[in-house]
């Protein structure tokens, strides 16, 4: 136990001998270095030797020539600086100038002072031309005045036209009916002739054909002053219904009857219900008249007839 100690205290020993040595070279590197910033302790430094004869000789330079302010220089070629101060410069010169380029103080006394030159007259500015003197301006004629227009007279009313009569076609001559036509029941039949019988008693019997309309020729023309009288079935199985709607028909409908020389036309006047053997209905009118007649009322199975009859009573129209 007691040799390995020894041992492993022999081989620290250069070790920490070249510690102490590094340790004190830079203690004593940084004490130097503060002495020579200090000035303490002069730095070394190493001498040159001495230049040659050639070296030392001194170069002459010409002196550079002054440049005074307002004076012209002497040499032909140098350019000439005119300087035109904006203020009179002093007579007294400064007392130093620094050469360019020589680094020598000119003394006061060596420098010559030049005097300024006279400052040179300017031209006294022109004066303007005063304006001449302005004319009264001359008056702008009076405008010419158009003439008032002539205002033409108003023209003479035209006298208004007479209106012309209209012309009215000359009516057909009354004639017997051939073609009925009512617009408002769409009514538009064929007019046959139609006569009167008696029956066994003696009585008056009115005849009626199927299917179209009948005129009774004991009465008057169409378009004559008279009574037309045209009748028809209403409700028949074998016999037709041409004047089924004439019931319908109310006062101012037209009903137009056609002959074979033209066209007249009626207008409701009235509507009646009356008995079958009223026969004023057919009585003669001194007015142009046309009167329709058809059934009406209830069927009567035993005498197989209506117990009413239906009268349409129109006006010609002129």
């Amino acid at each position: 136990m007691t040799a390995s100690r020894s041992g492993g205290g022999g081989a620290h020993f250069p070790r920490r001998l070249v510690a102490r040595a590094l340790i004190g070279s830079g203690t004593a590197l940084v004490v130097v270095s503060a002495l020579a910033a200090g000035g303490v302790l002069p730095l070394w430094r190493p001498r040159l030797p001495a230049p040659p004869a050639a070296v030392l000789t001194p170069v002459t330079r010409p002196t550079p020539a002054v440049v005074v302010l307002g004076a012209r220089p002497a040499g032909p070629r140098q350019p000439t600086v005119t300087a035109v101060p904006t203020r009179p410069v002093a007579a007294t010169p400064p007392p130093a100038l620094l050469a360019a380029e020589s680094g020598d103080l000119l003394l006061p006394d060596r420098v010559t002072p030049v005097p300024p030159p006279p400052p040179t007259p300017r031209p006294s500015p022109t004066p303007w031309p005063s304006p001449p003197p302005w004319s009264s301006p001359t008056p702008w004629p009076s405008p010419t005045l158009w003439p008032s227009p002539t205002v033409p007279p108003s023209p003479t009313p035209l006298p208004s036209p007479t209106p012309l009569p209209t012309a009215v076609p000359t009516p057909p001559a009354p004639g017997l009916p051939e073609r009925l036509v009512i617009p408002a029941i769409q009514v538009d039949t064929t007019v046959v002739e139609l006569d009167t019988r008696s029956d066994d008693a003696g009585n008056l019997e009115w005849d009626t054909v199927p299917f179209v309309a009948g005129h009774y020729g004991v009465t008057g023309l169409v378009g004559a002053n008279a009574n037309v009288v045209i009748a028809g079935h209403v409700v028949t199985r074998g016999m037709g219904n041409v004047f089924r709607d004439l019931y319908r028909l109310r006062p101012g409908d037209p009903i137009v009857v056609y002959t074979s020389d033209g066209e007249f036309t009626y207008r409701v006047d009235k509507l009646a219900l009356v008995a079958p053997d009223d026969v004023s209905v057919l009585a003669p009118s001194k007015e142009p008249q046309l009167t329709l007649l058809t059934c009406a009322g209830e069927f009567d199975f035993r005498t197989r007839s209506f117990n009413q009859r239906l009268v349409v009573v129109g006006k010609l129209v002129r």
